[in-house]
């Protein structure tokens, strides 16, 4: 009986299957004494045993799921983990070099977007809004 009984011992404990139950019975315990301080004041108590029924249906639904999901080293990678893969970002590295300039995207007020860039410190800005010249004011 217990050479059959240990290799389904092992699965469970491969597949994660006891931390999920120990998850849930902590959170069913939380979950009934939450019920028990919040339906007591609002003189709720006949749902009380609503809620004991449903965290305690809930338990081999969430065994049941935590068995069927099982996360296989051997699947193939999607695309697009591949992808990332063969293109390594470079390293992020503090540089104390030259600033670059600060390019923003800003609502013009008027519906259409306005790119902002930095100015050299010599240039003027204008002195009316963008969205404004050439308009005129009847």
């Amino acid at each position: 009986m217990a050479s059959r009984l240990s290799p389904f011992l092992a699965e469970l404990k491969r597949r994660n299957v006891y931390r999920v139950a120990v998850v849930y019975v902590v959170m069913g315990v939380g979950i009934l004494g939450a019920a028990e301080v919040i339906l007591d004041p609002l003189g709720l108590n006949a749902l009380r045993a609503d809620v004991v029924i449903f965290v305690l249906l809930g338990f081999p639904l969430a065994l049941v799921l935590a068995w069927a999901h099982e996360v296989k080293p051997e699947e193939p990678p999607s695309p697009g983990a591949a992808q990332q893969e063969a293109t390594p970002s470079p390293p992020i590295i503090p540089s104390s070099g030259p600033k670059l300039p600060d390019r923003r995207i800003s609502h013009g007020g008027g519906g259409e977007l306005h790119q902002i860039t930095s100015r050299p410190s010599g240039a003027e800005r204008p002195t009316s809004h963008p969205n404004k010249r050439g308009r005129r004011r009847s």
